[in-house]
Parts: structure tokens; C-alpha cells; sequence
């Protein structure tokens, strides 16, 4: 009993069909497409409808155009059939099946009919093929195959059978450095730079301890000309925010379990000091570049006399005080300070 296939075996039915029919018909001439089992060879045939529904029958016999066909096979039920719906040999599970079926029991047949000379023994590791240098052509193996050990380095080794070490490192294109040890008690570190190991180099995110460390460059000339002489980024160390605008550029200084405090470019571009053990405020350092802002509305002026005229909360005008122009208003002051005769007054330009 074998299963039987056709390429491109398909069909309309020639009338109808209806749930028990075992004998059906193809238009006249279709039936040349399909095969023709005898002594219980078969194949699988699917009907299907127009709406897509089908049932899978097994052929076992044809008359010219009739087939004589088992229904409702392979978990299909049998249905009722109208002319010219289609009818093929496709390929099913339980085809696939059968197939497999019928090639283990020939290959149990065959194997169990001739003598084991025929056949490679799996315990015998290939020691009993007819001809070892046939079989290695066939697996495409070359001459390195069978030549002795001693020409090539094991696996199993991490090539420590190489004969020229020196020599090896230098076909892998590797430096002196890869030569040296790492980790504790090596000689040198992997990432040897400019002769230092990697510990001297400070890390990032990670807490440094330092003795002496010293920042380098003889490039910069006096700061006012720091930029015209194209010696900006040759400065001793460079201190940045990224580029996000709305970050400050500061670094930290802190003596521990007493104070510790921020010093850096505020986001408004002036220096400050503050925050952590200052709190959550900063104060600007004057300079003599502030001179030139001085006048601005919100900007804050020092005066310095012994005539203790100015009171808090005052209004005075600019020129009265030597401020050019503006309304200021007196904010603070310090009366005999340091043990003299001089008051200091602090004004904010309002207008």
C-alpha cells in the first residue's frame, strides 16, 4: 500500500455530491490528471467549496473520470457538494504519515535482510568503512586531515604548544605592553599610558585620593590674551557644563564632617559661592569687570563715608551719591565698622 502523487492534479466536479456519495465524478477529460491506485495504493484528494469549507477523502481507485473515493477522512466531515466545485491532490498529514511510515518499516526491511558487511557500525567509529582516504574525499576534508599532530597547536592547549611565542605575538600585531603583567602585584598595568599604570590616572565617578597632583600647560600667556592667541582649549584644566544652558559649571570644596560649599559660573554667568553648608542661596564675587554693569537696574553699589546720612529704605537720586543717573534705594549699612569712624551703605538701582 503505497500513497501515489500527481503535480498539479486538480478538477471540477461534474454534478452533484451529496454526504454518503463514495463514487464521484470529474468533468469529462480531468480525470487523466490524477492517478490511478490499484491493490491498495491511494492518495489524498480535498473538495472544496466556493465558501472555503472542504472535506479531505482518500482516493483508492479511478474509472476514467470516477473516482472511487473513502470520505470524511483526516478529522473532516463529510459534506454536500455542488457541480463544479473544485477538486485536487494536495499534500496532507496523513499523506506525510503514510510516507514516513512506509520508509521506516523499508528501512527496517533492508537493514534486517542483508549482512552487516553492508553497513557502518555507529560502535565502531567509522573503523569499518571500505576505504578511509574514499570516505575523507567525500567529506571534503583536505591533506591537513591526516598529518601529524605535531604540525598544528590543540585546542585543548590555549596555545601554549606554539614553538615561537615572540613570533606569534608579532603575526597578531601585538606591542610590548601585551607582555607585561596586570592586576596586583603585576609590573605594570594592561592600560599603560606614557609610562604610568592605570591607577594614576584619575577615573571617572570614582572617589580619588590624591597627594600633589598638578595640572600642567605651558600654552596659556596672560589671561586677557588667552583667546586671541588660539590657546583656549591648552589651558591647565577645563571645567564644563556639556552644553545644557540650564546647567552651572562649579566644583565643590568640602572638609569633612565641617563645611562644604560650591564655588563656580552661576547660570547667569557671574561667579558665586554657596549652597550645601551656605544653603540653598549663592552669593556673587565682585570683580573689577562688574564695574561696567554697575548701573543697570537691579544692580547693587557699595558707598563708603563718615557722614552716616544715608537710612534704610531711603530714595536717593544717582548723581547725589556718584552713581550717575538712577533712583537708588538704600538697603543696609554698617555704622563705625572696624572700630572707625566710616559708615558703609548698600544701594540697589530701582529705576
Amino acid at each position: 500500500m503505497a500513497v501515489l502523487f500527481a503535480n498539479n492534479a486538480t478538477g471540477k466536479l461534474a454534478g452533484p455530491v451529496d454526504n454518503v456519495q463514495t463514487n464521484i465524478s470529474v468533468r469529462s477529460g480531468e480525470g487523466a490528471r490524477f492517478p490511478s491506485p490499484t491493490g491498495g495504493d491511494w492518495f489524498p484528494l480535498t473538495v472544496l467549496k466556493v465558501d472555503g469549507t472542504l472535506e479531505v477523502m482518500r482516493c483508492t481507485a479511478r474509472d476514467n473520470d470516477v473516482l472511487t473515493v473513502v470520505r470524511g477522512q483526516e478529522s473532516t466531515t463529510p459534506k454536500v457538494f455542488d457541480p463544479d466545485d473544485r477538486v485536487a491532490l494536495r499534500i496532507t498529514q496523513g499523506a506525510l504519515d503514510q510516507l514516513k511510515a512506509d520508509a521506516i518499516a523499508e528501512d527496517a526491511g533492508t537493514a534486517a535482510n542483508y549482512d552487516d558487511d553492508r553497513y557502518a557500525h555507529r560502535a565502531n567509529n567509522l573503523s569499518d568503512l571500505a576505504s578511509a582516504p574514499t570516505a575523507r574525499d567525500n567529506l571534503g576534508l583536505g591533506s591537513a586531515a591526516v598529518q601529524p599532530d605535531t604540525r598544528y597547536t590543540h585546542r585543548g592547549n590555549n596555545l601554549s604548544d606554539l614553538p615561537d611565542k615572540a613570533a606569534a605575538r608579532s603575526s597578531l600585531q601585538l606591542g610590548t605592553a601585551a607582555t607585561y603583567n596586570a592586576g596586583a602585584g603585576g609590573n605594570l598595568d594592561a592600560d599603560k599610558l606614557d609610562g604610568l599604570h592605570g591607577n594614576d590616572y584619575l577615573k571617572r565617578g570614582e572617589t580619588q585620593t590624591t597627594t600633589g597632583t598638578e595640572f600642567s600647560s605651558t600654552s596659556p600667556p596672560t589671561i586677557s590674551n588667552i583667546s586671541s592667541s588660539g590657546n583656549q582649549d591648552n589651558v591647565q584644566l577645563t571645567l564644563s557644563n556639556g552644553g545644557n544652558g540650564a546647567a552651572s559649571c562649579v566644583i565643590q570644596f568640602h572638609r569633612v564632617g565641617s563645611h562644604a560649599s560650591y564655588l563656580g559660573l552661576d547660570t547667569d554667568n557671574r561667579y558665586k559661592v554657596g549652597g550645601r553648608s551656605m544653603g540653598d542661596r549663592s552669593y556673587a564675587i565682585w570683580h573689577d569687570g562688574e564695574v561696567q554693569s554697575l548701573n543697570s537696574i537691579g544692580s547693587t553699589r557699595i558707598k563708603i563715608d563718615n557722614s552716616g546720612s544715608y537710612v534704610t529704605d531711603g530714595l536717593y537720586s544717582g548723581g547725589s551719591l556718584g552713581f550717575g543717573g538712577g533712583t537708588w534705594r538704600c538697603t543696609g549699612f554698617f555704622a563705625n565698622i572696624s572700630g572707625t569712624s566710616a559708615d558703609v551703605s548698600l544701594f540697589r538701582r530701582i529705576s
